[in-house]
């Protein structure tokens, strides 16, 4: 279950930066890259 939560974070982090993000289709495309290859 720590998994849910630290992915749950993770996706939290990410959806926070994109907001503040004005290139936000660029960064969710670095940040889905990010998980994938982490």
């Amino acid at each position: 279950m720590k998994g849910f939560f630290d992915n749950f974070y993770i996706m939290l982090k990410i959806f926070i930066n994109l907001s503040q993000n004005s290139c936000s289709k660029k960064s969710y495309a670095s940040a889905l890259n990010n998980i994938l290859t982490d």
